[in-house]
C-alpha cells in the first residue's frame, strides 16, 4: 500500500556544503519540513527550490520508510516502483546453517594449517556436548 510508505529528504552535504555555506542549516531545516506531496513532486520533477537555492537529484535524494514498521528485525528498502521488506528474525534453521558454515570454515583452516591438498582425504569426528 503506497499510503504506508513515507518519504524523507536526504541532502548531499558534501556537494551542498560548499555551495550553500552559511545557508546550509536553513536549507536542511526546510528539507525536513517538506510535506509528502512536495517530496513526491520533487521525485517526479527532479528539482525543487528551498530558501532560494535550486536543488536537484544530485544534491537531494529521497529515502523511504514504512509507517509503523517497529520490529527491529524488519528492514525495508525500495524505490518509486518497488518496496522490499526483509525479515531478519533469527530462527532455528538459520542457526543451524550458521553452525554448519562455522564448522566447515574451521575444518578448512585446520586443513590449510596442516598443509593438506584440497583433494586430500581426511577423517572427521564430532561430538555434541550439551
Amino acid at each position: 500500500d503506497a499510503g504506508s510508505v513515507t518519504l524523507s529528504a536526504a541532502l548531499n552535504f558534501k556537494l551542498l556544503g560548499k555551495k550553500l555555506g552559511k545557508d546550509m542549516k536553513k536549507v536542511q531545516d526546510a528539507a525536513k519540513a517538506l510535506s509528502q506531496d512536495q517530496l513526491a513532486e520533487f521525485e517526479k520533477s527532479g528539482h525543487i527550490t528551498l530558501c532560494g537555492h535550486a536543488l536537484t537529484a544530485d544534491t537531494m535524494g529521497l529515502t523511504r520508510k514504512v509507517k509503523d514498521l517497529d520490529d527491529p528485525n524488519l528492514e525495508a528498502c525500495g524505490n518509486a516502483e518497488t518496496m522490499v521488506i526483509m525479515d531478519f528474525t533469527p530462527d532455528d534453521d538459520l542457526r543451524q546453517l550458521a553452525l554448519a558454515r562455522e564448522v566447515a570454515n574451521k575444518i578448512q583452516r585446520l586443513r590449510k594449517r596442516a598443509g593438506l591438498r584440497q583433494d586430500a582425504p581426511v577423517q572427521i569426528w564430532a561430538e555434541v556436548v550439551p
